[in-house]
């Protein structure tokens, strides 16, 4: 957790950054003169030295500088959905692979041919999925987690791409959302469109689920299969930044609100009990078939 500043315009204009446990409500550690503060693994923390002009890696739980760092000039991060690994973009369009536990570059040097706006990979970093803003605009590629070579190339104009652990593979152009073949990389089928621009894409970990967080301030759910939006997009407080986070079994989001950090629970058996609660009631037939006649016959829904 971090806050802003009164008067901030600047996405990354932040301070008094804290590691929070929601599970407990309690800030677990306080994090001081340091900036970009993101994980870099499951209890590892990258963050920006203004003293040292580096990056440089933090025990989450003590706040000690552990051994590892990157150049400054490396200009973005994303770790891996199982947080096994870190990818550093450049400028120069190289990525690093970079093994969390130890904190050292693996594996080959992607190399894109521009600024890498986004990363993402399959399962244990088999395909790399890259988009980059080359000259002539954004350009989406698939290479391999091995060797580093590229392996196919098809996707333009795709301002930041998606790849679950499992190969399905979404793109983002404003704020419409976009499946893709992940083979051929021809587009498939597109979900509801955000109102605002979309600005980050999370997938749960079984690829079941994607989250899409806008820059009006929404945060959006979908169903990956048939790309249906789960509920209305849930509204926050979140000017310039990514507005929420699905937690990566998919049965929670936490949303930035106006007092804090919001916890919403996902979880079908409890969103079942609730909705039944504020009905008071079963379903009639004639809703069943005209929201749930696909499932099924009829039958008792509390």
């Amino acid at each position: 957790m971090a806050s802003r500043p009164p008067g901030a315009t600047v996405f990354d204009d932040f301070e008094d950054f804290t590691v929070w446990n929601p599970g407990t409500d309690q800030g677990t550690r306080a994090i001081d003169d340091l900036e970009g503060v993101g994980w870099a693994g499951r209890d590892t923390l990258l963050a920006f030295s203004p003293e040292r002009q580096r990056l440089e890696y933090y025990d989450s739980v003590t706040g000690t500088l552990v051994e590892g760092d990157l150049p400054p000039t490396a200009d973005h991060a994303w770790p891996s959905g199982d947080g096994r690994r870190l990818y550093v973009g450049f400028a120069s369009g190289e990525v690093w692979t970079v093994d969390t536990a130890s904190r050292r570059q693996v594996g080959p040097t992607i190399r894109a041919g521009g600024l890498p706006a986004s990363v993402s990979a399959t399962l244990n970093g088999a395909q790399v999925v890259v988009t980059a803003y080359e000259p002539d605009g954004p350009v989406t590629s698939v290479y391999d987690g091995v060797t580093g070579r590229e392996l196919r190339q098809g996707m333009r104009g795709t301002t930041l791409s998606s790849v679950s652990a499992e190969g399905t593979l979404v793109g983002v152009i404003g704020g419409q959302i976009t499946r893709y073949d992940f083979d051929t990389l021809a587009p498939v089928a597109t979900f509801a469109a955000a109102r605002g621009e979309v600005n980050s894409r999370q997938f749960s970990r079984d690829g079941a689920v994607v989250l899409a967080t806008s820059n009006d301030q929404t945060v959006s759910l979908y169903d990956v299969a048939s790309g249906t939006r789960l509920g209305d997009p849930i509204p926050t407080a979140a000017p310039f930044i990514v507005p929420g986070f699905l937690h990566p079994g998919g049965q929670s989001i936490a949303i930035t609100s106006r007092e804090g950090v919001a916890i919403w629970d996902l979880q079908p058996s409890h969103l079942l009990d609730a909705a039944c609660r504020i009905a008071g009631r079963n379903l009639t037939r004639t809703e069943w078939t005209t929201y749930l006649g696909h499932l099924g016959p009829y039958r008792n829904t509390c």
